[in-house]
């Protein structure tokens, strides 16, 4: 079945919602419409972002991930056998 809906600035929440987006059709639209950072973000990141701009009209910052800080200190007290390396 062939896709006929595309991502506009006027189409509803609920359009958006009841379709399935690819990531790089999402992040081809948040760059039309000036989500900073779009291309660091994940899917539902942008969903998230996209809805918001649906709603309300207005851009929203994306929300902040949190670092893995223990990240260092859990490898400091292994050997390099006992770390798995990709």
């Amino acid at each position: 079945m062939a896709k006929n809906v595309k991502l506009s600035r006027s189409m509803t929440e609920v359009q958006f919602d009841n379709g399935y987006w690819y990531t790089a059709e999402l992040k081809d639209f948040a760059k039309e419409i000036r989500i900073p950072s779009f291309s660091k973000l994940r899917k539902d990141e942008l969903e998230d972002s996209i809805k918001h701009f649906l709603h309300t009209g207005k851009v929203k910052n994306p929300t902040k991930r949190k670092a893995y800080k223990n990240w260092s200190k859990r490898c400091q007290n292994r050997t390099k056998s006992q770390i798995n390396y990709y």
